[in-house]
């Protein structure tokens, strides 16, 4: 995936570079070049050197605030107010194709008068304007976009290392005296009828919490719209840690809740069985998705118009 990025960001640039060497051709013939022409070529070339340097995120910005600098050769063509029209036209469709916010609406109003049709008095500062606010939501776009595969990816980790412990320890439950198996009948043990300590199933409850929490997760990430803001202070780690970290401790309180009857569930084989609390320890990880809510919460405030657009 990131190789086809790779390839789709260096054929924008190849396309720009010869867009940028016609304007070039076409501005006014001077001793020395215009001053945006030493600008576009110094970002081009350090966008270039983020290419090659895998920050592929860095060398979009390079672009984008090229393609702005562009505006000010326009502004200098002949043909300017047919050129800008065009221009203002294709970043109307962008718009459109864009979710409903704060960012889409500003554009609109920057490009077109009360009718909806474009400005007559339209200027390269009014497409620029709109440019830099298309270019910021792309940005946040990719951050959120970014945000959540990390996420999955340490989701992913977590839940085979959770799986991987649980295949480990109930096998050496056979072994080790003090260690009960998966099975284990948690109500046995606490009247005195078994010898392996309730204690040390609180193990499984565990891992069965980051289990359900990672699951859980994945499947919840799949679902989250790029739309919202990725937070700027809390890194994926600390997000998806934060996320098993609710699980467990909901399997833990579920599993005690059960255990002293403050939650009574009628079920065939009893509530002591260990195969039910741990599907109840599994099913507790849902309560992971309460951390990524506040996140993406607390993340949208700090965007301008509230959080019904923020980031888009």
């Amino acid at each position: 995936m990131e190789n086809l990025g790779k390839r789709r960001l260096e054929g924008r640039y190849t396309a720009f570079e010869s867009e940028f060497e016609m304007l070039k051709r076409r501005a006014d013939a001077q001793e020395d070049p215009p001053e945006w022409a030493g600008e576009i070529d110094g970002l081009l070339t350090t966008g270039r050197a983020a290419i090659e340097d895998e920050d592929l995120e860095y060398a979009w910005y390079c672009l984008h605030a090229a393609e702005r600098l562009k505006l000010y050769a326009v502004a200098e063509l002949d043909d300017s107010d047919a050129v800008l029209r065009r221009e203002a036209a294709e970043r109307l469709v962008e718009t459109e194709n864009l979710a409903p916010s704060w960012r889409s609406t500003a554009v609109t109003e920057r490009l077109t008068g009360d009718d909806g049709s474009l400005r007559s008095d339209l200027s390269d500062a009014d497409l620029r304007s709109a440019a830099e606010l298309l270019h910021e939501g792309y940005h946040k776009i990719h951050s959120k976009r970014q945000h959540l595969q990390d996420q999955f990816s340490y989701l992913l980790f977590y839940g085979a290392i959770s799986t991987a412990l649980f295949a480990v320890v109930s096998l050496s439950s056979p072994h080790l005296p003090w260690l009960p198996s998966p099975f284990f009948d948690v109500a046995a043990a606490l009247e005195g009828t078994s010898r392996a300590s309730p204690v040390s199933f609180l193990l499984y409850v565990v891992l069965f919490g980051a289990l359900g929490a990672s699951v859980f997760g994945l499947y919840s990430v799949r679902k989250r719209p790029t739309s919202a803001s990725a937070p700027q202070y809390l890194t994926s780690r600390r997000v998806a840690l934060s996320r098993l970290t609710v699980g467990v401790a909901s399997a833990l309180a579920v599993f005690f809740f059960v255990r002293s009857g403050a939650i009574v569930i009628n079920v065939g084989g009893g509530t002591g069985d260990g195969p039910f609390l741990l599907t109840l320890a599994f099913v507790a990880g849902y309560s992971e998705r309460l951390v990524h809510t506040a996140v993406e919460s607390i993340a949208e405030t700090a965007e301008p118009g509230g959080s019904g657009g923020g980031g888009s």
